[in-house]
């Protein structure tokens, strides 16, 4: 019997090994045979220009620009004085930054403490998924008592010393299954209202930022200064600093998603298209505003924010309430540096969250990890380092997409 259970054994490890290495001998001849195409990454250089994207508005008619400042804001500087001729995209105020850079170092703090406190209740939640319910614990028998024995030698009358008395164990803190998932629903809650907290903490801090870039209030209309009055009764009556009267002249207003919203800036150049002249005017970009349109358009995925665009040039042809297509220029949304990496995303695979590309290395295939940085459309990915100018990469899925596997250089790559 013994010896077929050993000849059983013997056979069963013989088929194993076979298998083992017949895997072996089939990836080996995989990666021998042929090669995979690799494109230069020069090829992506450059930066993205993005596409030109259009937003439609409608033409409103200018009258008068008030300017008001909050009473927590320093004013730095006024460019302008009474009777000023001014045209839209003049500067006319500039805010000293030093309090609102305070504001941020704050917010900064406050989004790290959020940070933390989400790992911290991310561990609590973890370990109380551990925990076993006092129903599904296993039941222990009690010890039984053993008589006591008398040593060998010992008279009947003598005295047996008694063992050391061992620690009673801590008592362990048991749960219901009912207690269990109450404190898991609960800290799931906690979890998901610091998750808000944070990103809301997140998006007042993107706009301190563009505060911060702009740090000034443009003209958002062709007219005369008015008034200029900074005194602090002013300021505190939360009346307009400076108000500009305009000379006619109109603005487009459209709603730009939040995406958009962190790539414009006040001053920027777009295109005005008029659907029912089919005329074209150069237009500015003059007030951007931060406090987002609730239920645009019924969107629950984003927010919008009103964007003023002053109109140059507008004719006779043009009036308030016009329905108008603004195009903003990929170009000025997302700049071009020469030096920017920008690979198309099916070039880049996610793993375990972080991002890595096929890359040729001495002829063979390896696996590199990479940086991002934006992410356009959901199309392009900007690379912020693990890869340079003079490397080359693989299409990074199916068969061929393997470490060790010889390379073959070439310009043109379809998949």
């Amino acid at each position: 019997m013994k010896k077929k259970v050993i000849i059983t054994l013997i056979i069963v490890i013989a088929v194993i090994g076979l298998a083992a290495g017949g895997i072996f001998i089939y990836k080996r001849h995989a990666l021998k045979s042929g090669t995979v195409d690799v494109i230069p990454v020069a090829n992506y250089v450059g930066g993205w220009w993005g596409y030109s994207q259009s937003i439609d508005g409608n033409i409103t008619a200018n009258t008068e620009q008030n300017v008001m400042v909050t009473n927590d804001s320093v004013i730095e500087e006024i460019l302008v004085e009474p009777g000023d001729k001014v045209t839209a995209g003049d500067v006319l105020l500039r805010y000293d930054t030093t309090l609102l850079e305070l504001q941020m170092e704050t917010q900064k703090t406050n989004i790290d403490v959020l940070a933390t406190n989400i790992q911290v209740a991310e561990r609590d939640l973890e370990e109380y998924k551990k925990i076993v319910p006092v129903e599904n614990q296993p039941v222990t028998e009690a010890p039984v008592t053993e008589e006591p024995v008398t040593e060998e030698g010992a008279s009947p009358g003598d005295a047996i010393p008694e063992p050391e008395p061992e620690p009673e164990p801590e008592p362990e803190v048991t749960y219901t299954k009912a207690e269990l998932d109450a404190m898991i629903s609960e800290k799931e809650a906690e979890i998901r209202d610091l998750k808000l907290q944070k990103k809301m903490a997140e998006l007042e801090y993107e706009k301190m930022e563009i505060s911060l870039d702009d740090g000034e209030v443009i003209c958002t209309m062709d007219g005369i200064v008015k008034t200029v009055d900074s005194s602090e009764e002013t300021i505190a009556a939360n009346k307009p600093v400076i108000v500009v009267s305009g000379e006619g002249g109109y603005n487009a207003t459209v709603m730009v998603d939040e995406w958009t919203f962190y790539e414009i800036s006040q001053g920027m150049s777009v295109q005005v298209y008029s659907y029912e002249t089919g005329m074209y005017y150069e237009g500015t970009i003059v007030e951007i505003s931060t406090m987002p349109v609730n239920d645009y358009y019924g969107s629950s995925t984003s927010s919008y924010y009103p964007v003023d665009v002053a109109i140059h040039d507008a004719g006779d042809d043009v009036y308030e309430g016009m329905y108008v297509s603004i195009t903003l220029n990929g170009e000025d949304i997302y700049g071009n540096s020469t030096d920017d990496i920008v690979l198309s995303r099916m070039y880049v695979r996610e793993e375990n969250g972080n991002y890595y590309v096929m890359k040729s290395v001495d002829g063979k295939l390896k696996k590199q990890y990479v940086t991002i940085g934006k992410i356009y459309y959901g199309e392009m990915i900007e690379i912020k380092s693990g890869l340079t100018p003079d490397d080359w990469i693989a299409f990074p899925y199916g068969k061929d997409a393997v470490e060790g596997k010889k390379t073959k250089q070439t310009e043109d790559v379809y998949y």
